[in-house]
């Protein structure tokens, strides 16, 4: 199995992990922490929607630190569901620095066009980018729990095949930072509902 090790990097005064090996071959992820670095020490940041503010400057200063266009940075509404959105010309932008236009009731984001960044959010939910550099298509999931149960990367992965005919056998995935075991306790009555495989 092919690996895709993410590094830490800094971009500007953001501490984010990154792919270098993905970015030579014209892929671009990041996955931010909530580290913000200052000249006093480090603080907190915000790039989502609610608690601290300032969620819409550091989305926009992200993407130009990353070379991408912040006008066309793309969110959903996320509501632990197992929607897909296809992000077409139309779709691009949406939520990105307007939340009142996220794409509704979403928790993954499909695309093929070029320079047109995806974005979740998560806390102690998995991100998890699916492409295939071939087709040139990407997918951006928010996958917590409910997600998984229901089927969310499996119809992600369905709608890159439908949409882009990707092939489901060389689609790739790169699964970002989430809670892990050491503060997050999954009880028999949660784990007994999820798939061995």
């Amino acid at each position: 199995m092919k690996q895709f090790p993410l590094e830490i990097d800094i971009k500007g005064r953001y501490l984010i992990f990154q792919s270098a090996q993905l970015q030579k071959q014209g892929i671009i992820i990041a996955f931010t922490t909530r580290i913000w670095l200052q000249d006093g020490g480090p603080t907190y940041c915000n790039f989502g929607f609610y608690g601290k503010g300032g969620g819409e400057v550091h989305r926009k200063e992200l993407c130009e630190l990353l070379g991408l266009p912040p006008r066309k940075l793309t969110t959903a509404y996320q509501t632990h569901s197992d929607n897909v959105a296809v992000v077409g010309a139309r779709d691009a932008g949406r939520g990105g620095l307007d939340p009142d236009t996220r794409i509704p009731d979403t928790d993954a984001l499909v695309t093929s066009l070029a320079g047109v960044p995806l974005m979740v959010f998560t806390a102690d939910c998995v991100p998890v980018l699916l492409f295939d550099e071939d087709k040139g298509v990407v997918g951006a999931i928010h996958a917590g729990w409910k997600g998984l149960l229901g089927r969310t990367i499996e119809n992600t992965l369905e709608t890159m095949h439908r949409e882009y005919d990707a092939p489901l056998g060389e689609v790739k995935a790169v699964l970002g930072p989430s809670i892990g075991p050491c503060c997050y306790h999954v009880g028999s009555e949660l784990a007994n509902r999820l798939p061995d495989t």
